[in-house]
């Protein structure tokens, strides 16, 4: 409302101020864009280069092995002998489980078959290893 003083009337404003609700959106703007990558980080695994196609990942077990020899099940840390429980429950409930086994190339080829070993013992009959595809171009 405006009180005009010519006449001592009080009027009304027809229009919104919108500048308000546009600091706003920006400041949410900005808000989204700082926290959207931190929520969904991966694990960052470079996965050997193969001439096949790639594997996709669509199983629900998802055994990954980074660099420093850590294991994660579904993107969570665990040891290798709590990863031995967990694919022996698996094992037991499910005899089409899926277990997907994505290894950084730089991870020590034993301790891969190691991590193998545990998965195929518990009693998983299908696990197969990542890869991504190998990118032939002209040079």
């Amino acid at each position: 409302m405006v009180f005009d003083k010519k006449d001592d009337a009080i009027t009304t404003m027809a229009t919104i101020n919108v500048v308000p609700l546009i600091d706003v959106a920006l400041v949410l703007l900005v808000i989204f864009m700082i926290v959207t990558p931190v929520l969904h980080q991966s694990l960052n695994v470079q996965l050997p280069k193969t001439k096949s196609q790639g594997t996709e990942v669509a199983g629900k077990w998802v055994v990954t092995v980074v660099e420093d020899k850590k294991i994660y099940l579904n993107d969570k840390q665990i040891t290798l002998s709590e990863l031995a429980a967990k694919m022996n429950v698996v094992g037991q409930t499910s005899s089409s489980a899926e277990v997907f086994l994505r290894a950084d190339r730089r991870v020590p080829y034993g301790y891969v078959v190691q991590v193998m070993d545990v998965i195929k013992k518990s009693g998983v009959n299908r696990l197969g290893i990542v890869t991504a595809p190998e990118i032939t171009g002209t040079q």
